[in-house]
């Protein structure tokens, strides 16, 4: 599987779950890069994706086991990929500033972030002990 589809192949399935649940778009991380949220009751998190990964991902595109990359759709992975790529400087720099970093916020290089409800609450507060 060449390395496009595999991009596609990897948000996907996450981009498909937010969307299947009630959405908005949020600020997460006080620039403006938009993410697409969603609320997942039973287990209480949200999970947000960046906008602009969720708009490269085609909700009627299927993955296969095979790879096959027509399926996937190449004018989606393609860009897709690039913008994956460009993602690693720019986590690198919200990593470095200190005022993001939470217990109960998590956002990944890879522009998928995971923010835990208040029933994590004494998960969260044990973990800063």
């Amino acid at each position: 599987m060449d390395p496009a589809a595999l991009t596609l192949a990897y948000y996907l399935p996450i981009v498909d779950a937010i969307r299947a649940r009630q959405t908005e778009l949020v600020s997460l991380v006080g620039d403006d890069v938009m993410y697409l949220r969603a609320y997942f009751a039973e287990t209480d998190i949200y999970v947000a994706v960046r906008g602009d990964i969720a708009a490269r991902v085609s909700s009627n595109r299927s993955v296969t086991a095979g790879g096959d990359s027509a399926m996937l759709g190449k004018a989606t992975a393609g860009p897709l990929y690039e913008l994956a790529l460009s993602l690693d400087a720019e986590s690198a720099d919200l990593r470095s500033r200190p005022e993001e970093e939470s217990a109960t916020f998590f956002l990944g290089g890879d522009g998928v972030a995971v923010e835990l409800g208040s029933s994590w609450a004494d998960w969260a507060e044990a973990g800063r002990r």
